[in-house]
Formats: C-alpha cells, sequence, structure tokens
C-alpha cells in the first residue's frame, strides 16, 4: 500500500507542480526587472539557486512543452496551464524508446527520491531558518517570525508522507476540526475556513431571535510550543487506531512512524530559532536590518517556555507535516471538548489553534470553555490569557485573542453585535463582512503592488514609457484583487488565486458594500498616485503593446465599471 504513494508519476506529478509554481513566481518577478534598467553587475532577484536551477533541469525548455488547445485554457490559472501542458509532455515522452537527456535526468531522480522515502532510517537534517518581519511593537523593537525550508529532495518526501498520513487519519478526526483537511463531497466550498463560517452563519439563523453566548480561544506560539513528547504520543495513539483497523502493515506503519519521529526531532525551536537572537550578527538578520537599520530585532517566545531549558518543543513553520501534526495535537481536545458538550446546545468550531463557541446558555458555553482550557493544560499548549471584556471601548474587544462567555445579539448595552472567526465578521443576522485586520492587510498589499515597481525607479531608469508601466501596475492590482478578467467572461470568472477567492461568501449588506467600495475607492487612489509619481519621470517611449497608446493612462483613471472591480466580482450573483 505505501509504495503506491511513491509510484514514478506521483513523484512526478509533484516535481512538476514545483516547476510550474516556480514559473509563475518568476514571471511575476522577471516582468517586474523587464521594466527597470538595472547595472549590469547588479545582483537580480530572478537568479536562480541551487535548487530552482536543479528543478529546471529535468524537464525541457518551455518552448517544448505540449499545447493544450484553447478549450482546455479556459478559465484556467496559469499554474493550472502550465501543469497541464508539463504533465503532456511528460506523458507523452514516457510512451517512446529513446528519451532525451531530461527525462533520464528526471527518472534518475525519481528513483532517488522513491528510494529515500521508503528507508525508515533516514535523519532528516535540520531546515534552513529564515525570518520575516511581522510588526514593530510599542517599544521600537522590530517583531519577526520564523519561516522553515527544507532542501528539495526532503521537500518532495515530507510531502508526500503528508499526503499518506493526512488521509491515514482524516476519518478519526472530528467534524468541527477544518484546518488542513481533505476536501470532501459534503464540502460546499474549497477553503476550509468558508464551511466553518457557513456552520455559524446557519446557527445564528436558527436563533435569529435569541442572544447568543460566544468564547473564543486563540494560542500563544502555537507552532512554536507544541511539545515533542505530546506529538509522539498522540501519533502513536492515532496511528495504532489505524493499524488496528487494517488500514496498514506492521512494516508500513514502522516507516510512517520513523519518518514522523524524524521530522519531530530535526527541529527544536529554542536551539534552531530562539538562540538566533543572541546571534544578532548572524545572516538571518540581514535583510530585516537592512530595511530597518538601527531597530533591535528579535523573534518572541512564551516566557514559561523561556525559562525551561530542557523542554524540546516546536515545529518548522511551513513544513510539510506541521499542519496535520496540529491536528494530531488538538484531536484529543477537541475529543474532550465534545464529550463535554454532550447534548446541549453549543457549537464548538476549530481552526487550527483558532476556536470559538456559541450556545444559548451562558452557563453551559463556559462550562464547555472550562473543559476546553483543561484540556490544553493536558496538551502542555498555551492559550491567551482570557480578557476581562470593557463595554465602554470595543477596541480592546477586537484587540483581544481570548474573551468570553459574552453576549451576541441585536446591539444593546453590553451585548455584541459581532463576533470574529477566521477574516471574517459574523453580525446577529448572520450576516458577513471582511475582518478589519484582515480588511487592512489588503490595503497594504494595494499599497505594495504599486510601489514594489515605482520604488525602483527612484535609483534606476525605466525600460518602457509611463504609459506601459501604469498598464502593468493596474493588471497586477486587477489580478491580485479579483483574478484574471475580462470583459467577456466576468461574470463566470472564478477568480482563482486572487483575494476575492476567499471571501466569495460574503452577502450583501451596508458592511461589506462600505468595506468593498473602499476597497476599489483605495485601489484607484493608489493608481493616481501612481499616475502623478510617473508623469514626473523621463520614460522612453517604448511600449510593450499596441494596447498601451497615449491616452490609455487617461482612460484608466476613471473607475472601469463592474467587471474589473471587487464589489462587481463578489456580488456579481446578486
Amino acid at each position: 500500500m505505501l509504495s503506491s504513494y511513491f509510484e514514478n508519476d506521483i513523484i512526478v506529478s509533484k516535481l512538476i507542480r514545483l516547476r510550474c509554481r516556480l514559473a509563475d513566481k518568476r514571471a511575476d518577478i522577471m516582468q517586474q526587472e523587464d521594466f527597470v534598467s538595472f547595472d549590469k553587475l547588479e545582483r537580480r532577484q530572478s537568479e536562480f539557486t541551487v535548487d530552482e536551477a536543479f528543478i529546471y533541469s529535468l524537464f525541457p525548455p518551455r518552448k517544448e512543452w505540449c499545447h493544450i488547445g484553447k478549450k482546455n485554457r479556459l478559465n484556467k490559472d496559469s499554474v493550472y496551464r502550465n501543469t497541464f501542458k508539463l504533465t503532456a509532455t511528460y506523458n507523452k515522452e514516457k510512451g517512446k524508446l529513446n528519451h532525451p537527456d531530461w527525462y533520464k535526468r528526471l527518472m534518475k531522480y525519481v528513483v532517488e527520491i522513491r528510494s529515500l522515502a521508503l528507508n525508515p532510517i533516514q535523519k532528516i537534517p535540520s531546515p534552513i531558518v529564515s525570518v520575516l518581519f511581522k510588526k514593530i511593537d510599542p517599544k521600537g523593537i522590530v517583531e519577526c517570525r520564523p519561516i522553515c525550508k527544507f532542501k528539495l529532495k526532503w521537500k518532495i518526501c515530507l510531502s508526500l508522507y503528508n499526503g499518506i498520513i493526512t488521509r491515514l487519519l482524516d476519518e478519526y478526526f472530528l467534524p468541527c476540526s477544518y484546518a488542513f483537511r481533505p476536501p470532501k463531497n459534503g464540502d460546499r466550498y474549497m477553503f476550509q475556513h468558508m464551511n466553518s463560517i457557513c456552520q455559524i452563519v446557519d446557527y445564528r439563523k436558527k436563533h435569529i431571535d435569541r442572544i447568543l453566548f460566544v468564547a473564543e480561544c486563540d494560542m500563544q506560539k502555537f507552532y512554536d510550543t507544541i511539545n515533542h513528547s505530546v506529538i509522539k504520543d498522540r501519533f502513536l495513539m492515532l496511528m495504532t487506531k489505524v493499524r488496528e483497523d487494517g488500514k496498514i502493515s506492521m512494516s508500513e506503519y514502522r516507516i510512517i512512524k520513523a519518518w514522523m519521529f524524524s521530522y519531530i526531532g530535526c527541529f527544536d525551536f529554542r536551539k534552531d530559532v530562539f538562540l538566533l537572537n543572541r546571534k544578532q550578527d548572524s545572516h538571518v538578520w540581514n535583510k530585516i536590518k537592512k530595511k530597518y537599520p538601527g531597530y533591535p530585532v528579535v523573534i518572541k517566545w512564551v516566557t514559561e517556555l523561556e525559562k525551561r531549558k530542557n523542554a524540546k518543543c516546536g515545529v518548522p513553520q511551513g513544513g510539510a507535516l506541521s499542519g496535520v501534526i496540529a491536528n494530531i495535537v488538538m484531536h484529543y481536545v477537541d475529543q474532550h471538548v465534545v464529550r463535554s458538550i454532550g447534548n446541549s446546545n453549543v457549537q464548538y468550531l476549530r481552526f487550527c489553534d483558532d476556536m470559538v463557541l456559541i450556545g444559548t446558555s451562558e452557563s453551559q458555553v463556559a462550562k464547555t470553555l472550562n473543559s476546553y482550557n483543561e484540556a490544553i493544560r493536558m496538551a502542555k499548549l498555551y492559550p491567551h490569557k482570557s480578557e476581562v471584556i470593557k463595554y465602554e471601548d470595543y477596541k480592546d474587544f477586537w484587540n483581544g485573542k481570548s474573551r468570553g462567555p459574552y453576549k451576541w445579539g441585536a446591539p444593546e448595552k453590553e451585548v455584541h453585535p459581532w463576533i470574529t472567526f477566521v477574516g471574517f465578521d459574523i453580525n446577529w443576522k448572520g450576516q458577513l463582512r471582511i475582518r478589519h485586520k484582515s480588511y487592512e492587510k489588503q490595503l497594504d498589499k494595494q499599497h505594495q503592488i504599486v510601489w514594489e515597481l515605482l520604488n525602483y525607479y527612484k535609483k534606476h531608469d525605466a525600460n518602457y514609457s509611463s504609459n506601459t508601466i501604469y498598464s502593468s501596475i493596474e493588471n497586477r492590482l486587477i489580478g491580485m484583487s479579483v483574478g484574471r478578467v475580462n470583459l467577456w467572461n466576468y461574470k463566470t470568472c472564478p477568480n482563482i488565486h486572487s483575494w476575492a477567492s476567499a471571501y466569495k461568501i460574503l452577502d450583501k449588506n451596508p458592511w461589506s458594500e462600505k468595506q468593498l467600495k473602499g476597497l476599489d475607492r483605495h485601489k484607484m487612489l493608489e493608481l493616481r498616485k501612481a499616475s502623478h509619481f510617473l508623469d514626473h519621470m523621463n520614460t522612453p517611449q517604448k511600449t510593450k503593446s499596441t494596447s498601451d497608446d497615449i491616452n490609455s493612462r487617461n482612460k484608466a483613471l476613471f473607475y472601469m465599471g463592474k467587471p474589473f472591480s471587487y464589489y462587481g466580482q463578489l456580488f456579481k450573483d446578486f
């Protein structure tokens, strides 16, 4: 059974997806660099890493890929189209007797991956740690978050094992858990967080005229604090059930266990990440310090664990198995909570480490919250402390991580009209709006899209005309926000790989309308600023296409209408 997950075609499909995602990412970078006149000796972002160059060497150049025809291209994103082309190219070559060098290199590497994956005695090397900016705290300290990356062959093996373990354990996980689950036929939406929101909306509408009671809880540094002993114990309990149910043999069990334990053992947050705070001259900090010169930088942890030097904690953020590990650890929390709920009318939903309880009885919600906190302590995790709700200042309410039970209903004294969960706010009528932090992040993303190109022109010359530059920025904004929309497909555009795809369950109400109009307004404001910046630049007359005529920018400064707007795309069915 286990060997069937490591067949040649499955491993090749993983490599093809990596190659096509890399092509998509590099296309964005190279498009930007094409617009800027760089010095010959200046290092560019589009330069290959060792792993990227190797992935490219496993496949033919793009001009040799099979064509897929207009029908197969319709309403498909670039990654899907390229995956389709490259898979067809591989399948075509597979049936031949004499193969080119790229195919021989690919098959040699596939055999190497398969041999590595089925070997239970391999020790996974520690991942490469990098840091990303998180925020600047009130004391002027730059707080960062760690991201881990594995070398290519380990990344592929771990991805394959993630698929195996997820499929084996999924039927044992409870329906109240929504994160990192494979899609099922009963799911309404591809993104699991939207299924959880629909569940809350349905519950709210069933009790439309009642005040409900809500409790929320979030973890401190969840992935960085998961105890290694707890992971191993709970993984073994679940895998014992899998083996007893006859889903895998004893030899397969040993291999899966060896890979999981090796993954857990390859990383220790204290040793691999937290100690970087003492190594301020480490290359890990270079990008952050270059962007924020003179600021102290830090990766924060839970105070209690900082003092306990013997506890091995943490799983790699960005590692393939970390998501299923989160569900393994939290599964026994879910069981404890569901037993506590029994037949009472309490709704319990969990998305990774975010949890919400909703019920008609305050005492029952409080009792269930106590059971949840008890299970969290047993799992050796660290929830944010529950905050006392101050009804005079709603800002404190929205800034809280853990709170409740509190009243949820129509606006009145000491009753909250809105609750928040996984990027959405839900009101007492079951209507939705975008969570404020998510809304602010999208505004920031618009600004970033515009100025990540324009900032180059403060030090470098342009390769194209101002109209061409403007047109590129505008198209990137549209693609990021609502996807590859055209006038002929705007009513049926699926908004794939865009911000809008994560919010397509938004209903039309005064709050969501105001937000989407605000996003459209801010997008046009950023474009006006870009136009003003370009007006003061000396640019050549060279264009990339005939559509970049002299009047295009002046026309585009006006609202482009429903097809390309947040409002039009998210409310196209209303």
